[in-house]
């Protein structure tokens, strides 16, 4: 199995789909399914926060399992789904004097439930509906690019969302929710998706970072709304709102954050090419702005870097797209090129993918000095009160500090 993550997603999928096929009439091949999918994400669990797992271990559930455990990068509620799933695994699959074939649908169900959270561990923001095939997945539409072309004076959605809020909205500060917007629409326009009219809702909202996944209108026509809290708007107030942002997280504090990335596999090459990269996907992988990486390996991190900008890329077509920039000297067009041309070159995923762009790293010595390994994708610091001048500053301190210690 390669260390191509979505590869082994679809793999898992694969399996779970069988696993429900199978689980009415033929219960031992469905828990055979589940240990099946329990082995492909401890493997990959392990590749993506320790490296290659040894020879022996890649073929042993309990091995895996135990070294996990042991490492921190499998948490004790995980290790006792995970021994679920092995017990009726190696039950399912093997010969026990016919008593395996006694298994029935009810029996099995504690195996696929532990099956289905260790999914949802291993993919954060998975809909399991449609994971399974029961759904087809949503037309979410995440390219940078205009949602809809208006074309010959054609009625789109977005002539329609200011067609509704003309006659629904004033300025007075009246607020509409989403889901009214999303039941208008299917009632005089079910031709239109729900989730293309909330993602057009969310590139019309001015202070909403979604809009800045796509070409906005010249004209400012889509600078419609104002998000006063997930879910609910009202009309967008020039002069009295905050001006529409046109960087991700510009006003999040970044400037006090150190984020430290898991490069366990990748260490090396992110320090020597100045960019860490990790598929698009958000949940375990959502990486916060900041102004420092920091990149981890052997419960230590022993260089960090201030951070230029991020850069995402939807699939190969893509033209690429800044998210933020700390430093604005350099040009959007630069950017995209430099990550353009390191993903050509060591890629191990499928898109979407994400680029962290830095400037040299310097040493530093900031060891995770609790009993276990670091166990998700990242993790960010508040350095607020460090009073770094600058990342050498930075790195001294760090070099007298520990994780556990930072702020105290």
């Amino acid at each position: 199995m390669g260390s191509n993550r979505n590869l082994v997603i679809a793999r898992i999928q694969k399996a779970y789909q069988e696993c429900l096929k199978f689980s009415s009439e033929h219960p031992d091949i469905a828990v055979n399914r589940c240990r099946k999918i329990l082995e492909m994400m401890l493997i990959q669990n392990h590749r993506e926060k320790q490296g290659e797992p040894d020879s022996k271990a890649m073929h042993s559930v309990d091995k895996l399992v135990d070294i996990g455990q042991k490492l921190g990068i499998i948490s004790p509620l995980q290790g006792l789904n995970m021994r679920v799933i092995q017990t009726f695994g190696n039950f399912g699959s093997h010969f026990q004097d016919g008593a395996e074939d006694e298994l029935c649908f009810e029996e099995i169900q504690p195996c696929i439930i532990a099956t289905e959270t260790l999914i949802k561990w291993f993919v954060p923001d998975i809909d399991m509906n449609v994971f399974s095939g029961k759904e087809e997945p949503p037309r979410i539409q995440t390219e940078v690019m205009e949602i809809e072309q208006e074309d010959n004076g054609r009625t789109t959605i977005r002539s329609l969302i200011h067609q509704l809020a003309k006659d629904r909205l004033t300025e007075n500060g009246e607020t509409i929710r989403l889901r009214e917007i999303s039941k208008w629409f299917e009632k005089h326009h079910p031709r239109y998706s729900r989730s293309a009219v909330e993602t057009h809702v969310g590139m019309m909202a001015t202070n909403g970072e979604t809009r800045l996944a796509h070409h906005l209108k010249s004209d400012g026509s889509d600078e419609l709304f104002f998000r006063v809290m997930p879910g609910l708007y009202r009309l967008y107030l020039p002069g009295i709102d905050p001006e529409p942002i046109i960087e991700s997280e510009q006003h999040s504090g970044w400037e006090d954050k150190l984020v430290v990335v898991n490069t366990a596999t990748s260490f090396d090459a992110v320090r020597q090419s100045r960019m860490y990269m990790s598929p698009n996907t958000g949940g375990n992988y959502k990486l916060q702005r900041s102004k420092y990486l920091g990149i981890y390996k052997n419960k230590n991190v022993p260089y960090i870097a201030e951070v230029i900008a991020r850069v995402s890329f939807h699939k190969i077509t893509s033209n690429g797209f800044v998210w933020w920039r700390n430093d604005h000297n350099i040009e959007k067009s630069e950017l995209v090129k430099l990550a353009k041309d390191e993903i050509e070159r060591r890629m191990d995923f499928d898109y979407p993918v994400q680029v962290i762009i830095t400037e040299d790293f310097i040493e530093t010595n900031f060891k995770k000095t609790s009993p276990r390994g670091m166990i998700q994708n990242n993790r960010v610091f508040d350095i607020t009160n460090v009073n770094e001048q600058n990342v050498s500053e930075l790195a001294t301190i760090l070099e007298s500090t520990s994780w556990e210690n930072i702020n105290a």
